[in-house]
């Protein structure tokens, strides 16, 4: 009955569905091209390893340089063809080559590795027998001399790499087991801990057959997001019927001493995916089970996260870098765990950082699935409150007291961080920002030299620059530099008056209309749903509504502090978003320099036409994403004011604000149409100003109606 109630009901197969159409959604979106065939980066790519199928090794790889070498004597000459399609060819040709330069190459890999043992085993430092350094030699040699002889294949290697493309399937899958584990105690939302906990079946027996469902979850919940995106995957870059391939033929696993084909990866990678989600749950509900009050089980569980992440940074020489891989974060983005080649010193004996993972994971598990069983035994919901319970319930009184100056918008924020949850809501997002990339930008062989040029000439252009950089192409030797100086003195010749030369990458970057942005713009979308969607709703499931709309205080200052509340929602959620895109932008690309200079500098760019300086566009458009943001937050506090139920408002905020962005973002007209998302992106509909004032009418609307809303009880 209790699993027919968690994973037969609603709540779990809804959550499973909705999970799995955006897990699909975002790898289609990911995969698609804006201005070519949905299908045509797979069809390239599988014509070029046709082409090259008859060839060896070596004959492929020196046609993907002849390739190349051609392209770039065409983009010297003049004579590219600046079209998508060759772009991406080219794109895929480097790609192809890369994939031939490790089937070449592997074999004296390999025997690199003995040579290099043996010669490091005769240096002093490595010659001592009892050595860790000495033991971690041989046991490297030895590992790596089982794949001697192992026969690596050509084939379509993004039919598995494209599945570790991005962590967002990592992150959702954790959302079953939150619920999951919220589903165990739902008795203590319905008064029914205290019956339920009465017969010793419903203590010992009923937690045993709990762990169970979990462990069921968890195997149902990576089937159906890990399965999927692996059979999507494969079936996109015609993978499938190559899982009989060695794993060491594609250039990720170069460094996996294990000899296994793709399929038993696969089978292996699911095994201890459903494992590590597993004791993520087990961790989860432990927590929970241990303190029966919610914001201190919210606030213990973002200690533990923060803890086990600091614990990836350790060092890997450090003691304690065992930690890096006993961890939670290990289990749940665990292809790096799997892919690095690392000896750790257990006990003086070397062992891989992969082996005490999975050696240790089912040991964790079982040891907690026992204490959860011990503590379900032996933890009455009636009873004297324990010392360490007694000091937690000091200390939240002192923090009451100390921070009840803040008044009615503190109460408030307190009520959706900890009571609703928002606290997890936004470590959710810090964690997937942290596994994001950046926005790439189409190079040529010649940007290193033209970024070189534009860092050195940077500033307004005079005859002087013209004259320096024309003296720089007569002394040009290099075919890349030569390409880099005749492609800024053509720029040049087609500037504006008073325009600069400028280090364009991180601009390009930035201001290129590409999927990345998308990507960004439906995560701020989707968080911020989910985080401001129980602040109207929260109220009316405690039923407290006719109570707070009985006094003018809760019917006029209340809806001002949600406001407040919602405004600093979106501002903490741009902040983290698009402040962690900066960061990662100005570390790849370097800072943003010249932002005097006039927007008209940036010749590859097609915001070239707004007459203003590079500094005000940066300030245009992340104040045009916030603005976004906040009308889309108003909008989703103005539907929640008429839900029950804070699951309710959820699920309509996301259907309404997220689902029609994510049609959009795959290409569909009218969802682009309906939703915020090209206008959260910006670049795509500059310099248009009607989609803009049409929001700021939609945030009055939506203003204004939750204004009336709240006067309904």
């Amino acid at each position: 009955m209790e699993c027919k109630r968690i994973l037969l009901g609603k709540p779990f197969v809804l959550l499973l569905v909705a999970l799995l159409l955006v897990n699909t959604y975002f790898f289609v979106y990911q995969n698609r091209d804006e201005e070519t065939d949905f299908f045509y980066y797979r069809d390239t790519y599988d014509a070029v390893l046709t082409q090259l199928s008859d060839l060896s090794f070596e004959e492929a790889l020196a046609w993907c340089e002849e390739f190349e070498e051609e392209t770039n004597q065409q983009w010297i000459e003049g004579t590219w063809d600046f079209s998508q399609e060759s772009a991406i060819k080219r794109m895929i040709v480097q790609q192809v080559e890369e994939q031939y330069a490790h089937l070449v190459g592997y074999e004296e890999y390999l025997e690199n590795i003995q040579k290099n043992a043996k010669k490091l085993q005769g240096v002093s430092l490595f010659a001592d027998n009892s050595s860790f350094a000495y033991k971690n030699t041989v046991k490297t040699a030895e590992d790596f001399a089982s794949l001697s002889g192992v026969s690596v294949t050509a084939g379509h290697d993004l039919a598995v790499t494209g599945v570790f493309a991005d962590a967002w399937t990592e992150i959702i899958s954790l959302i079953p087991i939150f619920l999951v584990c919220g589903l165990f105690l739902q008795e203590r939302r319905k008064g029914l801990h205290v019956l339920v906990n009465a017969t010793p079946m419903g203590r010992g027996k009923l937690a045993v057959k709990r762990i169970g469902i979990l462990f069921l979850a968890s195997a149902i919940t990576v089937l159906v997001l890990f399965g999927s995106k692996i059979f999507l995957n494969g079936y996109l870059y015609r993978g499938l019927g190559e899982w009989g391939r060695t794993l060491q033929s594609i250039p990720m696993f170069y460094n996996v001493p294990y000899s296994m084909t793709v399929g038993k990866f696969w089978l292996w990678y699911l095994a201890v995916k459903i494992v590590g989600l597993f004791f993520a749950g087990l961790v989860l509900w432990l927590i929970q089970a241990l303190i029966s009050n919610i914001s201190a089980a919210v606030g213990v569980l973002g200690v533990v996260a923060g803890v086990e992440f600091a614990f990836t940074a350790i060092p890997s020489s450090s003691f304690f870098a065992p930690l890096r891989y006993v961890n939670l974060f290990s289990y749940i983005n665990y292809q790096p765990v799997f892919t690095r080649y690392l000896n750790l010193s257990v006990f003086g004996n070397p062992v891989s950082g992969n082996a005490i993972a999975c050696i240790l994971l089912p040991i964790l598990c079982c040891i907690l699935a026992l204490l959860l069983v011990l503590v379900s035994k032996k933890k009455y919901p009636i009873g004297g409150k324990r010392r360490s319970f007694q000091k937690w319930e000091r200390f939240k009184a002192k923090a009451d007291r100390t921070f009840s100056g803040g008044g009615l918008f503190v109460k408030e924020a307190k009520k959706l961080l900890f009571y609703r949850r928002g606290i997890l809501v936004l470590l959710i997002l810090i964690l997937l920002l942290t596994q994001f990339g950046i926005p790439y930008r189409d190079e040529m062989s010649s940007d290193l030299y033209q970024a070189y040029y534009q860092e050195k000439y940077a500033g307004p252009i005079t005859e002087d620059t013209v004259k320096a950089l024309q003296e720089e192409l007569t002394t040009a030797t290099e075919s890349e530099q030569i390409s880099a100086l005749t492609q800024m003195l053509s720029e040049i010749s087609r500037a504006k008056d008073g325009d600069w030369i400028v280090p364009s990458e991180p601009y390009e970057a930035l201001f290129t209309v590409q999927q990345y942005h998308y990507t960004v713009a439906l995560t701020a979308l989707l968080f911020l749903s989910l985080l401001v969607s129980p602040i109207a709703s929260q109220e009316r499931q405690a039923e407290t509504v006719t109570l707070l709309y009985s006094t003018s205080g809760g019917r006029r200052r209340l809806w001002l502090m949600k406001q407040a509340l919602i405004f600093s929602a979106t501002l903490v959620v741009w902040f983290l978003v698009y402040g962690s895109e900066l960061l990662r932008l100005t570390d790849f690309y370097g800072n943003f320099t010249c932002l005097a200079a006039p927007l008209s500098s940036l010749a590859r760019v097609s915001l070239y036409d707004w007459n203003i300086s590079l500094g005000q566009t940066l300030v245009l458009l992340y104040a045009l994403r916030l603005s976004v943001l906040w009308t889309a937050a108003q909008f989703c506090f103005a539907l929640s004011s008429v839900c029950k139920k804070n699951s309710n408002a959820v699920i309509l905020n996301c259907s309404i604000l997220i689902l029609p962005a994510a049609l959009g973002a795959i290409g569909s007209s009218i969802g682009s149409c309906l939703s915020m998302l090209l206008p959260l992106t910006v670049i795509d509909l500059a310099p248009a100003i009607f989609p803009y004032l049409f929001l700021f009418v939609i945030f009055i609307a939506a203003a204004a109606l939750s204004r009336c809303f709240c006067k309904i009880k």
